[in-house]
C-alpha cells in the first residue's frame, strides 16, 4: 500500500507518495518515492482524482518491475554521474573534454533540469533545430551550429542515454528514434594518389633552399650595421623522414607514431609493435593504451624504411653522449624534442604542412615547367591523418584482401574499414566490372 504525505513550502503544495518494494541483499526495506504537484488551474476535486489516478499508476510500475530510477534524476544529474561513472573512465581525455565541452555549452543549459524519463524525441529534435538555427556560437559570429557539430552533440548525447539504458535507469533511448542531423561539411579527398605519394617521398629527401633578406643589426657601441642576405639549403630533418614514410608505410596514427620506443622496434624481422599511444588534452601530453585491443598489433615495414630507423637511432645516440645530462628520454621514445623529451604533439602535423607548403610554392614558381607539368606536380592538402589513409587506399587498389588491411589498420571490425573506405573499394568495384567486360566480351561477339 503507498503511503501519501502531504508537503507545504513555498513553492506551494505537493504530494510525496512512497511504496515498499521488498528487501536489498542486506534485509534493508527498498522504497521507491515519486512526487505528485496539483495542477493550480484544476478544481481540488479534480486534482484529488488525479493524485489518485497517479498513486494507482506510481505503485504499479513498481509492483510490476517497469518503474525506473530515471522517473527522479535530471540530464543534468545523469551527465555527471555518466562523465565520472564511464566517460574519464573509459574515453580518452581529448574524446572526454569534447563531450564535456558540448554538455556544458548546447546541452545542459536546454534540457539539464529535465527529468530523463520524461525526455522525448521531439525535444531533442526541437533542440538540434534550434543550435543549428538560433545565434548560439560562442565564437561571436551570427547563425547556429553547422549540421556536424550538432551531429557530434547528438552522438554525446545518444552515448550517455545509451549508458542510461544500460544502467536499467530509462527503458530507451531516445536520441535513437530521431535521426542524426546531417554533416553538411564539405567531404573532401583526404589522400595521395600514388603517383602523388611518389612526389611526396621524393620531397622529403629534396633539399629546399630559404632564403634570407638583407637585415639592420647594432653591435655592442649602438652603432647599426647591415647583415646581407643570403640563401641556404637545408634538409628534412631525420626523424621527420621517418615519422612520415611510418605513417605512409604502416598506415599507423599519429597518436600511435609518436608513443613508439625503441623496444617496438624489431630489426631482424622488420616490424613495429604498436601497444601504447600519445594524447593531448587539458594542455598536457599523456601516454596511454592504444585506441582499442585491435590496435595493438605488429606492423611489417619495408627494409627502406627500417633502415631510416635505424640511422634515427645512431644519430638519437650521438646526441644523447653529446648533449649528457642535458639529454631526457628515458621512456626511449623515437621521435623527440632537442632535450630528449616526447615530441611536441602538434609538431609532426605542423612539420608535415611546411613540407607541403615548401613543395607547392617551389613548383609554382619555376620557370622550367609548364602550366600542365605544374599541375601534375603539385601536392593537395591533405592532414597528416591523409598518410594513413593514402596507406590504406593504396592497400586497396593493389587488390590486397580487406581483412588484412583492416588488421594493419588496427580496426576491430572489417566494416569499419570498408565504411572508411568506400571510396577506394567503389574503384575497385569499377575495375572489376572492366576486367570481366575485357574477358566476356569477345565471347559474347562469337554468338552473335
Amino acid at each position: 500500500m503507498a503511503s501519501i504525505k502531504k508537503i507545504t513550502g513555498k513553492r506551494g503544495t505537493a504530494y510525496k507518495i512512497t511504496v515498499s518494494d521488498g528487501y536489498d541483499y542486506k534485509g534493508k526495506k527498498i522504497r521507491k518515492t515519486a512526487t505528485f504537484i496539483p495542477d493550480p488551474h484544476r478544481t481540488e476535486k479534480q486534482n484529488q482524482k488525479a493524485l489518485s489516478d497517479f498513486v494507482y499508476e506510481f505503485e504499479k510500475a513498481v509492483r510490476s518491475g517497469t518503474y525506473y530510477d530515471g522517473e527522479e534524476i535530471t540530464v543534468a544529474q545523469l551527465a555527471k554521474k555518466w562523465f565520472s561513472e564511464y566517460v574519464l573512465q573509459q574515453l580518452d581525455p581529448k574524446t572526454a573534454a569534447s563531450y564535456r565541452d558540448n554538455f556544458d555549452a548546447y546541452i545542459l543549459p536546454y534540457i539539464g533540469h529535465l527529468k530523463i524519463a520524461k525526455v522525448r524525441p521531439l525535444q531533442i529534435q526541437e533542440l538540434w533545430t534550434k543550435l543549428q538555427n538560433e545565434d548560439v556560437r560562442r565564437d561571436g559570429k551570427p547563425g547556429g551550429l553547422s549540421g556536424t557539430s550538432v551531429r557530434k552533440c547528438h552522438a554525446a548525447l545518444s552515448k550517455m542515454f545509451s549508458c542510461a539504458v544500460q544502467w536499467q535507469l530509462i527503458p530507451d533511448n531516445p536520441c535513437a528514434k530521431i535521426a542524426a542531423p546531417k554533416n553538411d561539411t564539405p567531404e573532401r579527398d583526404n589522400y595521395f594518389t600514388p603517383e602523388q605519394a611518389i612526389i611526396f617521398l621524393d620531397t622529403l629527401e629534396r633539399g629546399y633552399t630559404v632564403t634570407y633578406k638583407d637585415r639592420t643589426r647594432k653591435d655592442s657601441t649602438g652603432k647599426k650595421y647591415t647583415v646581407k642576405g643570403y640563401t641556404d639549403t637545408k634538409q628534412v630533418p631525420l626523424q621527420f623522414k621517418v615519422f612520415y614514410n611510418i605513417a605512409l608505410f604502416g598506415g599507423l596514427r599519429c597518436e600511435e607514431i609518436l608513443g613508439l620506443t625503441w623496444d617496438c622496434i624489431d630489426y631482424e624481422h622488420n616490424t613495429i609493435s604498436i601497444y601504447r599511444a600519445v594524447s593531448y588534452s587539458d594542455h598536457k601530453m599523456r601516454t596511454k593504451g592504444t585506441k582499442n585491443k585491435s590496435s595493438q598489433r605488429n606492423i611489417t615495414l619495408p627494409g627502406t624504411v627500417m633502415e631510416l630507423i635505424k640511422q634515427l637511432h645512431q644519430e638519437q645516440k650521438k646526441a644523447e653522449t653529446e648533449l649528457g645530462t642535458y639529454w631526457s628520454n628515458p621512456e626511449g621514445y623515437l621521435f623527440t624534442q632537442d632535450n630528449g623529451k616526447l615530441m611536441f604533439y602538434s609538431t609532426p602535423y605542423a612539420k608535415f604542412k611546411t613540407i607541403l607548403r615548401r613543395h607547392n610554392d617551389r613548383v609554382r614558381q619555376s620557370k622550367d615547367l609548364t602550366e600542365d607539368e605544374k599541375a601534375a606536380l603539385l601536392l593537395p592538402d591533405i592532414t597528416l591523418h591523409g598518410l594513413r589513409h593514402t596507406s590504406a587506399t593504396l592497400l586497396i587498389s593493389q587488390n590486397l584482401d580487406i581483412r588484412t588491411v583492416s588488421s594493419r589498420l588496427g580496426h576491430a571490425q572489417t566494416s569499419t574499414t570498408m565504411n572508411i573506405y568506400a571510396h577506394a573499394l567503389k574503384a575497385q568495384d569499377r575495375k572489376a566490372a572492366a576486367a570481366l567486360e575485357n574477358v566476356l566480351k569477345p565471347h559474347a561477339n562469337m554468338a552473335k
